[in-house]
């Protein structure tokens, strides 16, 4: 009778230790936390990311950091005229230099051109805006052929699965369950990082374009200015980028609840994880190449 006590009791105690590593680790896997308002999911990632990565997105749901770039554009405006009328100024004086080439006509049209470009820095935070605007299009274009990223698989639920059997295989497993938890979460933070560096460079770009804007008047820094605004493509182009390695992120995924179990799937997160972060860092450079910024 004591023996089937005894038996009892660790069988309960066993059962109650099985679930609460069940839960536990469903419930690390299921964390979220919360930046500028836009709640980070880590149970789906890739929803997380490609919402961010939306132009429209950013503008409504942050739109106080987005009102922050426009504060700062009109505070920067007024440098950008200066710097336009100086250059003005110095290109009139270059052809003034030159009595033989000075004519009207030469003179009507370099006054027009800075007209034309004093037009576009008014509106020069709109125009910004535009350029992302375009890659954005190409950014929607391609995830309606992709079909999204889809939801990320649940690797609470996977890891949970693993840790079944013995006493001891469970403790083991649940040790590499930490393990892998803890370069998820590293993988979460590096990602997130990512994306809202992006945002931020996305703001600090649009805000600032005034100053390159009139110096694309001035032969000898136009070239700087080229760059500048090829670099606010690729900001733009970077969003599909990201997109298509959060899809195949996502694909990869998929595949672990077809794989082999145990150390397996332990094995291919670690590689999966470590890959989609390394193609998210890489898009930037990606973006720049295309652009050639």
């Amino acid at each position: 009778e004591y023996e089937v006590k005894y038996f009892t009791q660790w069988f309960i105690l066993y059962l109650q230790i099985d679930f609460m590593f069940d839960d536990f680790i469903i419930e690390i896997f299921n964390l979220s936390f919360t930046i500028l308002g836009q709640t980070i999911s880590c149970s789906n990632l890739t929803k997380t990311v490609v919402h961010l990565l939306s132009l429209n997105n950013i503008q409504n749901e942050l739109s106080s950091l987005w009102s922050l770039g426009s504060m700062v554009h009109s505070v920067i405006l007024p440098f950008g005229y200066s710097l336009l009328t100086l250059f003005c100024m110095l290109e009139l004086l270059q052809r003034m230099s030159d009595p033989e080439r000075v004519t009207w006509e030469r003179v009507a049209m370099t006054i027009c051109k800075f007209i034309f470009i004093k037009v576009i820095m008014t509106n020069s935070y709109k125009f910004a805006t535009m350029i992302l605007q375009i890659t954005q299009d190409i950014y929607h274009s391609v995830w309606a052929k992709i079909g999204g990223s889809g939801a990320t698989p649940d690797l609470g639920q996977i890891m949970a699965e693993i840790c079944s059997g013995s006493m001891a295989a469970q403790l083991g497993y649940f040790a590499l369950t930490i393990i892998i938890w803890v370069i998820y979460l590293g993988t979460v933070v590096g990602v997130v990082t990512i994306v809202f560096t992006r945002i931020f460079k996305m703001v600090i770009y649009s805000s600032t374009c005034a100053i390159p804007l009139a110096m694309a008047t001035n032969e000898a820094t136009s070239q700087g200015a080229k760059r500048f605004f090829m670099s606010l493509a690729s900001l733009g182009l970077e969003a599909t980028v990201i997109m298509i390695s959060t899809k195949i992120y996502s694909l990869m995924l998929s595949g672990l609840s077809d794989s082999a179990q145990g150390i397996n799937v332990v094995l291919a997160v670690i590689i999966i994880n470590a890959l989609y972060l390394g193609l998210m860092n890489f898009g930037n450079s990606i973006a720049r190449e295309l652009t050639g910024a």
